[in-house]
């Protein structure tokens, strides 16, 4: 043929609810043709970029009406088509997804209409229809004819059929499908695809109270589910997994339950909530897949289905703080859970039933109470309270300290260990404005300045240098012994507060055992780093004992023994530090070499080395005499 015609004979009978791809598949067969591209190749289209890709996905079918005569309508009315909605086939939507392989790859085939066709149709075998409209949606699974499963694959080959395939008789294996016959499957086994097929028109239409309200999507959606739950029960085999006899039988349940609905569907959820077992009464243990699809779909139609089961648990499933439904949290009407409180809050269930029954909101509850039901008008109060206090943790944030000084506080009584509220203390629980009102008593808003004035520094400086500790320095400026000079700014809490060091000295009491030495300060007394110490420690040089601190106990040395040991060995950054011009403590192990004196105690990489203290520092004042102090000199 040539690209001058016009039309094309259409040289093949017109067969029913046959789709456009059907039947230009059919007119490339008749012509001679090896492929659909071949056939598009040579008849004329207005536009042939992509014709066969845009004719799979149910579009160009103008250009199949012109060329065979088939009114555009009818085409259209017989094929699935995308629109803005999702797929739609016979005026009906069929698929709310964009999926291509439901428009274009999807195809099945009944080998006995096959045969029919064959028998009763004149010209070629090959080009004769063998298709109909309700092979095409995924969800019908029988023939409506003749009662047998549809064939979806090769049984030789398990090869899958496709719509690009020009004709069925015969596999590209070489097997041929007319000698298959597929299982037969009863008259009410399959009322569920014959409701499919008739709501289509390629069949007696079947009337339904419940899902002649739904979409054919929505319909065929709620019939597999269903359909599946009732015959399996809260472990529901999968759809990709059911044998397509096993498909039609489940769409028969499905549509058998959804009768009269809800009261088939709830006499279904009853018989799921009689067989399962006490100890896994929940939603997700009752009634397992079904409450998880309807979790994740958001399509509102499935609306009647999910009121029935969140009614059904209402009723009969106890509501906890863990109870799921739909993937939300299961609450009925205006109630809602201590532990859904809890949630919303950021404590725990029990700090909520602790605050609620000394707010007087319910009676006090013993301590695992976080499934029990309380009205949701309680959720205000509790959420109001929690704003306006915090935990321990994020008081240590807010006051700009760490826990362990926190600790500190609380066990000197500067900070209550817990705060009394309805005649019940409510532990580790502090209000937010106490916590303003007391870093107001510590620095009296003192002035605040970018740099710290020449004498001053923060408390955590002033613990080095001073050696008081930072809770005794909180304690004197609460108690008037010592005052904040001014406040650092960019800073917030104890931080930004900035003392006076010579006051602190002054004013507060060394509190530290006069017997024990813990190890920073052994290494500042000895002018070496703390590695250095613990290699003492771990050589035997130090005897390592503890000492009770405020807090606890902690691993201290004996200062008699420190004390011992640096008068009698003497490391050289502490000679380097005896000059009046400080020099590096290299230069005087070099002057000590070069004088011969050898280590007491060889030094490592974690261990400094020290010398003996009467010989080094002979020899150090006859090379550095000058720069020795006066007194020192003189000794």
């Amino acid at each position: 043929m040539t690209g001058a015609t016009a039309r094309l004979a259409l040289r093949v009978r017109p067969a029913p609810f046959e789709p456009g791809w059907a039947l230009f598949n059919r007119l490339a067969l008749r012509h001679d043709c090896d492929s659909r591209l071949e056939f598009a190749q040579q008849v004329p289209l207005v536009d042939r970029t992509d014709f066969v890709l845009q004719m799979e996905r149910g579009h160009r079918f103008h250009d199949i009406a012109r060329l065979s005569d088939v009114a555009l309508e009818t085409l259209i009315f017989n094929s699935i088509t995308p629109t803005a909605d999702g797929s739609v086939l016979a005026g009906e939507l069929v698929g709310r997804s964009g999926n291509r392989a439901v428009t274009c790859d999807y195809a099945r085939v009944c080998p006995e209409c096959l045969q029919a066709d064959m028998d009763s149709r004149e010209g070629p075998v090959a080009c004769r229809p063998w298709r109909r409209s309700w092979w095409d949606v995924a969800k019908i699974s029988s023939c409506p004819r003749h009662g047998r499963v549809l064939l979806g694959t090769c049984p030789s080959c398990r090869h899958g059929f496709h719509r690009s395939h020009l004709s069925p008789a015969q596999c590209e294996c070489g097997y041929r499908f007319l000698a298959e016959r597929t299982e037969r499957v009863g008259v009410a086994a399959r009322i569920g695809d014959a409701y499919l097929v008739g709501r289509l028109g390629a069949g007696p239409r079947i009337t339904h109270s419940f899902l002649d309200t739904l979409t054919f999507a929505d319909a065929a959606e709620i019939m597999q589910w269903v359909g599946s739950v009732s015959r399996w029960g809260r472990s529901v085999v999968s759809w990709s997994r059911q044998r397509p006899a096993e498909r039609t039988r489940t769409m028969a349940a499905g549509f058998a339950v959804c009768e009269n609905f809800p009261c088939r569907f709830e006499d279904m959820l009853d018989k799921m909530l009689a067989a399962c077992p006490s100890k896994r009464l929940t939603p997700v243990g009752v009634y397992g897949k079904l409450q998880l699809w309807l979790g994740l779909s958001t399509n509102a139609a499935l609306d009647p289905v999910r009121d029935a089961v969140r009614a059904h648990v209402i009723k009969h499933v106890p509501i906890t703080a863990g109870t799921m439904l739909f993937r939300k949290h299961a609450l009925e009407g205006d109630l809602t859970s201590l532990g859904g409180i809890a949630r919303l809050c950021g404590v725990s269930p029990e700090r909520v039933a602790t605050v609620a029954a000394a707010l007087d909101l319910i009676r006090p509850l013993p301590r695992n109470s976080k499934g029990t039901v309380v009205p949701k008008s309680l959720e205000a109060p509790l959420l109001a309270f929690f704003k306006e206090t915090c935990d321990a943790r994020e008081a240590g944030r807010h006051l700009g300290i760490t826990h362990q000084l926190l600790k500190d506080l609380i066990a000197r009584e500067i900070l209550p260990r817990a705060f009394s509220l309805g005649g019940q203390t409510i532990p580790a629980c502090y209000r937010i404005d106490e916590l303003d009102r007391f870093l107001v008593a510590l620095h009296r808003n003192a002035p605040l300045v970018d740099i710290p004035p020449p004498g001053s520094a923060t408390i955590l400086r002033a613990v080095r240098i001073c050696y008081r500790s930072s809770g005794a320095i909180v304690e004197g400026l609460l108690h008037g012994q010592i005052e904040a000079v001014a406040r650092l700014r960019g800073e917030s809490g104890v931080a930004q507060i900035l003392v006076d060091t010579d006051a602190v000295s002054a004013g507060l009491k060394y509190e530290d055992d006069p017997a024990f030495m813990l190890m920073p300060e052994a290494a500042r007394y000895l002018g070496v780093t703390i590695p250095t110490v613990a290699r003492l420690k771990w050589f035997g040089r130090l005897s390592v004992d503890s000492k009770q601190t405020s807090l606890r106990k902690m691993p201290a040395l004996r200062r008699e023994e420190v004390e011992a040991f640096g008068m009698r060995f003497v490391c050289a950054a502490e000679l380097a530090k005896m000059l009046s011009k400080p020099t590096h403590a290299v230069r005087i192990h070099q002057q000590l070499r070069k004088a011969g004196l050898k280590p007491a105690i060889i030094g490592s990489r974690k261990l400094q080395p020290f010398y003996d203290r009467q010989r080094a520092e002979q020899i150090i004042r006859k090379v550095y005499r000058n720069r020795m102090p006066p007194i020192a000199a003189e000794t």
